[in-house]
């Protein structure tokens, strides 16, 4: 049981660490600070093809990544809070995970069709 809450701590510290993670790179997106490049950024064709395209995708698919992460924080927290999930490492991380993945997908696609209309 004492392992599992270690455990839980760890993905907690994890998944927390991630969404953080998401909103310091969003916050340079969104501002225009992160230049065409093949690293961070919103990549694709169109985008890597212009700075008229770039800057404006990025900065949509920054506000998009910035409330990711901050969503994300929140669901590590509070499925901590959740008795069944507290004391189920396996159930935790796929909630998260979940979470992560599906807004990942809906924040993808919705930025190449933004980025298509450019």
């Amino acid at each position: 049981m004492q392992e599992n809450i270690c455990v839980i701590h760890f993905f907690a510290l994890l998944f927390i660490f991630v969404g953080l993670l998401m909103v310091g790179i969003s916050v340079n997106m969104i501002l225009g600070y992160i230049k065409p490049n093949n690293l961070v950024g919103f990549r694709t064709e169109k985008t890597l093809s212009s700075d008229a395209v770039w800057y404006p995708a990025n900065e949509y698919a920054g506000k998009w990544l910035f409330g990711l992460g901050i969503g994300q924080v929140a669901i590590a927290m509070m499925v901590l809070l959740v008795p069944i999930a507290h004391d189920n490492f396996v159930l935790y991380a796929g909630v998260n995970t979940m979470a992560l993945l599906v807004g990942t997908i809906t924040m993808t696609f919705s930025s190449v069709a933004y980025s298509e209309k450019l």
